[in-house]
């Protein structure tokens, strides 16, 4: 059963990652693990199939290739991902960090005024609020994500 739900974490962690990265359902990525991970070995042909991922060993690197670690409670997983996609990841989330400061500021400016506090009804306030702290949210979400992809990139340069 342990391995069942190691299976299910592991699979979670290269999806969500596949995910925050955009690649194309078709496209493989490199997987290299830490041994204590028991389950990459039983479940080889399933992770393959399942997450799209190759397994690798150090020597297969190859220098196109960017290392993203990932932990989990189960051990360290290395997710190999071509520079190239890597770095149009970046770019887009940097335009997207962008845009939401730009959306941010109107709005935490108009919460700022304490007229404008004063004199609009409490849910139209409110509703701000709720705005700026959903835009704060994805940002600090978007800014972790970027962060790591960044390390990664900077890892290969």
């Amino acid at each position: 059963h342990e391995d069942v739900q190691e299976f299910l974490q592991l699979l979670r962690v290269i999806r969500t990652f596949r995910s925050q990265l955009d690649l194309p359902p078709k496209e493989s990525i490199g997987v290299m693990t830490a041994h204590s991970i028991r389950t990459f070995s039983s479940f080889q042909s399933i992770y393959e199939r399942l997450a799209r991922v190759n397994f690798m060993n150090n020597t297969d690197a190859t220098q196109e290739l960017s290392a993203i670690s990932q932990l989990t409670e189960y051990g360290e997983i290395e997710l190999l991902v071509p520079q190239t996609y890597l770095n149009g990841r970046i770019d887009r989330m940097l335009q997207r960090c962008h845009q939401l400061t730009e959306q941010m500021a109107p709005v935490a400016l108009k919460l700022s005024d304490e007229s404008f506090c004063a004199r609009a009804p409490e849910h139209v306030v409110s509703e701000h609020k709720e705005r700026l702290e959903s835009l704060q949210k994805e940002h600090a979400m978007l800014m972790q994500s970027l962060n790591q992809f960044q390390s990664a990139s900077d890892k290969k340069s």
